[in-house]
C-alpha cells in the first residue's frame, strides 16, 4: 500500500510539474502574441494616421486646384470677351 501511495504521489508530482511547464509555455507564447498584436496595432494606427493626413492634404490641394481652375476659367472668359471686343473694334475701323 505504501508503495502504491508513493507511486501515486510521484505520478501526481510529475503531472503537476508537466502542468506547470505547459502553463509556463502557454503564458510565454501568449505574451509574445500579445506583444506582436500590440506592435501590429501600433503600426496600423500610425498607418491610419498617416493616410488620414495624406487624405486631408490631398483634399486641400484638390480644393485649391479647383479654386484656381475656376479663377482661370473666369479669366479666360474675360480675355475671350476682350478679344471679341477688340476684333469688333478693329473690324469697325
Amino acid at each position: 500500500k505504501e508503495k502504491l501511495t508513493k507511486e501515486i504521489e510521484d505520478l501526481k508530482a510529475s503531472r503537476e510539474k508537466e502542468i506547470a511547464q505547459v502553463k509556463k509555455e502557454y503564458e510565454d507564447k501568449l505574451g509574445k502574441v500579445k506583444d506582436n498584436c500590440d506592435t501590429e496595432l501600433k503600426k496600423f494606427k500610425e498607418d491610419a494616421k498617416a493616410r488620414g493626413e495624406l487624405v486631408s492634404s490631398l483634399t486641400k490641394e484638390k480644393t485649391e486646384a479647383a479654386s484656381k481652375l475656376e479663377a482661370a476659367t473666369k479669366e479666360n472668359a474675360d480675355l475671350a470677351e476682350n478679344v471679341n471686343a477688340l476684333q469688333e473694334s478693329v473690324a469697325l475701323q
